[in-house]
């Protein structure tokens, strides 16, 4: 027994250093970073743009931690202000940020209207170029992958939401499949969850690491209804080896 935790703990040890280095074979690594919880969601503001909550702070200071030793090569951000303000505290480095419309949160046709023309955005990052508040956001993933594709830059995080980044997902492993794209549905990402995808030198090799990792938050987010609790005290010690586990098995 003895032997088979120190296996398992240095199997933990090899999967966070996978996520958390920069070396690899592959040509890229993609972040995708959710934001933290907003107003809306405590129902403290109403409204498609509300700002973080004391819980949505708290929870973008935690992002620290992973983050801290990673300097990336680009980083794009969702306009909307709770995207914002989760990069904002979290203090995250890079050395090219932009503003991109497409990584808006999925709503429904003409849902962003009333934001627009959506000005003020701060002057750390350069200013969207898609005009896509309008766009589906299926259209908008597709675009979105296929610029990923075409960057020189190898490391980029991504900040953005929860409905977009499941769209993302399809886009990622559908590999430009429209019918098993259309199959996919919703995948759920806790606030500040982190995922991250490995792009290869060709699409066959591309393949989806982490899904939803939230460590640095386990304390700070809501349980999620689909997943077992695990037992108390425990919490600590989940790691990315179930997700990981999970879509290695769909062959």
């Amino acid at each position: 027994m003895a032997n088979l935790q120190i296996i398992h703990a240095q199997v933990i040890i090899i999967l966070k250093e996978r996520i958390y280095t920069m070396s690899d074979s592959h040509t890229k690594k993609i972040w995708l970073l959710r934001h933290a919880q907003s107003k809306a969601q405590t129902e403290e503001e109403y409204g498609f743009d509300a700002g973080l909550s004391k819980k949505g702070e708290k929870q973008s200071e935690r992002l620290r931690s992973p983050f801290k030793d990673i300097f990336f090569d680009k980083i794009c951000l969702s306009p909307l202000k709770r995207a914002r303000e989760t990069f904002e505290i979290s203090k995250i480095k890079g050395k090219s940020i932009e503003f991109d419309s497409r990584l808006i949160e999925d709503l429904p046709g003409g849902g962003y209207s009333s934001l627009l023309p959506y000005v003020g955005l701060p002057g750390y990052a350069d200013a969207d170029r898609h005009n896509a508040w309008m766009t589906d956001v299926r259209a908008r993933a597709l675009s979105f992958m296929n610029d990923l594709y075409m960057h020189d830059q190898r490391h980029i995080l991504v900040v953005s939401h929860c409905g977009f980044f499941s769209n993302l997902l399809g886009a990622f492993l559908s590999h430009g499949d429209a019918g098993l794209f259309a199959k996919f549905k919703f995948c759920m990402m806790h606030n500040t969850g982190i995922s991250v995808l490995y792009i290869g030198l060709e699409r066959k090799a591309d393949t989806l690491l982490c899904w939803n990792d939230i460590r640095h938050v386990h304390d700070l987010v809501d349980k999620d209804p689909i997943r077992p609790v695990p037992p108390e005290g425990q919490a600590k010690k989940q790691t990315i080896a179930g997700p990981v586990d999970f879509f290695r098995r769909k062959k």
